[in-house]
């Protein structure tokens, strides 16, 4: 699956998600005792936003459908099961990786299935070249791992299972290029960080406002990509019997002032008071 007409603006500019060979789904069916699980694959359509998949499922009385093809996903209470959103995917050039695309469809009389996306995107171009992009909740919220899926009527429905706070795309990452992130449909109360790593240094940095990730939405974060390469640490000599860094921890640069940390805890958060405190007792 291939991702194309993209654009920074989710509100306003359409985009087509188009079939690609080795295409594979799950079809689910079910003929009023039993379900079956069966996984087709794309025979025509390559390339284009309708296709045909061929395979074998049982005559029943209703089929519901999950892409990608997911080998351990169960139907049960009128829900997909066992439904995992990659924590590592793989960097692909204007697009997403096919694997993280989840979709999921209900057929109509005639054994079409109109898929509707479950996932929320984000949208990156980094300028310089990465290893890797990692994006992580503030809040401990989910952004991928196991769901539970609903179809509701075209709108997808997704209940968490077994969730991770942190997704991170990987791989050849291109100064210049337009990358997509798949995570789950989430408000995250507290924003998220971006971390982008080089072969030579990593720089993090912070969004600490509420942000609300739609379904089938999708929200360009380049600016939090800093326009400087970041570089190792080298150690710095004070003359204070230890060695010191060459920058603050989450600055690009030396005259940047970095993230703020209370106290004993190891990661910024949006505000700092006695309640929130890790090691505080309130008194």
């Amino acid at each position: 699956m291939t991702l194309t007409d993209l654009s920074s603006n989710a509100a306003t500019t359409s985009k087509s998600v188009l079939w690609a060979e080795g295409d594979a789904i799950s079809v689910f069916s079910y003929d009023g005792w039993n379900y079956a699980h069966s996984e087709f694959t794309l025979s025509s359509g390559q390339g284009e936003t309708v296709g045909t998949f061929d395979g074998l499922a049982s005559l029943a009385n209703s089929y519901t459908a999950i892409y990608p093809y997911q080998d351990g996903a169960y139907f049960e209470n009128n829900m997909v099961k066992g439904v995992f959103l990659p924590t590592v995917q793989n960097a692909t050039e204007g697009s997403f990786d096919p694997k993280a695309a989840l979709m999921i469809a209900v057929a109509d009389e005639e054994l079409n299935l109109p898929f509707r996306n479950i996932c929320s995107y984000l949208t990156v171009t980094p300028k310089f070249d990465c290893t890797s992009i990692a994006i992580e909740s503030q809040n401990k919220e989910s952004l991928a791992g196991e769901v539970s899926v609903a179809y509701n009527g075209g709108n997808p429905l997704c209940t968490v299972t077994g969730g991770v706070t942190k997704v991170t795309l990987a791989g050849n990452i291109k100064s210049g290029t337009t990358y997509y992130i798949a995570l789950l449909p989430v408000t995250l109360s507290n924003g998220f960080s971006v971390t982008y790593e080089t072969s030579d240094g990593t720089v993090r940095k912070v969004s600490k406002s509420s942000r609300t990730l739609a379904r089938h939405a999708y929200y360009d974060i380049s600016a939090s990509c800093p326009s400087v390469v970041p570089t190792s640490d080298k150690a710095v000599d004070l003359g204070l019997s230890v060695m010191w860094a060459s920058r603050n921890i989450g600055a690009t640069e030396a005259v940047e002032n970095g993230d703020y940390f209370a106290w004993a805890e190891s990661a910024p958060k949006p505000t700092y008071t006695w309640n929130n405190y890790l090691y505080g007792d309130g008194s």
